[in-house]
């Protein structure tokens, strides 16, 4: 069986293994199936920023937090099937949420820093929200945030694109889920679009507001778009072509890599692959969003010459409180922003190609037929 297991994920569509460079070359015959990593660097940490907030609403309160699945919350997905064994189940869980990369449980260090979440240290009430593009459906999402035992810490769940023959939304009813389908194709297919009606119509997208536990999410009843941050791996998630932005956002890093017995993939991405510190500073921006001010590139010529910056940790520029609230007063450009090396210029990104997973029966894991 174990065989079976450790050629599982070996298999994967086409433009999913990127050819080695020269460099490489010598990685991929190390006996190391997935070397650990020992730099913590800027470009494989996650960064968080707000933009475009308008002064009066700075401090408001995030409220909802919402995770994409695929690269954000796992470091690569490949879905639960029917018919997989426990064993199996195990084996994907841990292919799609362990790192090899830091030392102790992703799974258990998710758990916790989404319990943190949920909890804020404000007092505040925070949902947290599921809001990827699978073409499994919120169904398989759903079953493998189970099966990392992540799903109590949610309350909904929101598939992208909209199918007709499936269910694309599923949400918590105390401590049992509930497929429906939120209005996903009423709005363009895009996230930003969708994080913005979600902000003028709760109600549409949360069932649970118009149930007898209503008061459980009634903090979202009077939601702004400033009070939703989105956590995904792809840029343009965070703008639509329709002129939708989400405002408070973290992007997670995105890498390509040798992994376990995959061998070489890329598009990888998971929170917290590489640092823990991208847990601190998750927690840190959602409950003092307005500490990571976006900052754009300055012009070379101002440009310091010196080792890249730590551009997970908070700017802390002052409030525009404390420079006065005239719309025409500039906020202070931060030291750190002037010392963005060349390499902070955000780079384009590779669309994302699906995954496949060849399937247990075809690797011989079903029981032999009967004498």
């Amino acid at each position: 069986a174990m065989s079976v297991l450790s050629g599982l994920f070996s298999l994967f569509g086409p433009g999913e293994q990127p050819v080695p460079s020269a460099e490489q070359e010598g990685q991929l015959l190390s006996p190391l199936a997935s070397p650990r990593r020992t730099s913590t660097h800027a470009p494989f940490r996650s960064r968080c920023s707000e933009r475009g907030v308008d002064p009066a609403d700075e401090t408001y309160p995030v409220k909802l937090v919402a995770f994409d699945m695929d690269e954000t919350l796992t470091l690569l997905s490949y879905m639960i099937e029917e018919g997989d064994t426990e064993e199996v189940i195990k084996e994907v869980t841990k292919v799609c949420f362990e790192t090899p990369w830091v030392q102790g449980s992703r799974i258990e260090k998710l758990q916790k820093m989404l319990e943190d979440l949920q909890l804020g240290s404000q007092g505040q009430k925070i949902t947290l929200a599921v809001l990827t593009r699978n073409s499994a459906g919120a169904k398989a999402v759903l079953k493998l945030l189970q099966a990392a035992d992540l799903a109590k810490y949610f309350s909904i769940v929101w598939t992208l694109p909209w199918r007709p023959k499936m269910e694309n939304g599923a949400y918590r009813d105390g401590t049992e889920w509930v497929m429906f389908d939120p209005p996903i194709n009423k709005v363009a297919d895009h996230k930003a679009d969708v994080l913005e009606e979600v902000a003028k119509h709760p109600s549409q997208w949360f069932p649970q507001l118009l149930g007898s536990n209503s008061h459980e999410l009634d903090h979202l009843t009077s939601l702004k778009l400033e009070g939703i941050v989105l956590v995904d791996d792809q840029r343009a998630n965070f703008q639509s072509s329709s002129g939708a932005q989400v405002k408070r956002y973290c992007k997670v890093a995105r890498y390509d890599e040798v992994y376990r017995d995959c061998g070489p993939l890329n598009q990888m991405g998971g929170i917290g692959a590489h640092s823990d510190k991208d847990f601190e500073t998750l927690r840190a921006f959602v409950e003092s969003p307005w500490q990571y001010p976006y900052e754009s590139l300055p012009d070379p010529a101002l440009s310091v010459s010196r080792a890249p910056t730590d551009r997970s940790a908070p700017l802390l520029r002052p409030s525009s409180r404390e420079f006065g609230s005239a719309p025409s007063l500039a906020r202070p450009s931060s030291v750190a922003s002037l010392c963005r090396d060349a390499s902070a210029v955000d780079e384009p990104e590779r669309p994302k190609a699906p995954r496949i997973r060849k399937s247990a029966r075809a690797l011989g894991d079903e029981p032999p037929p009967a004498a």
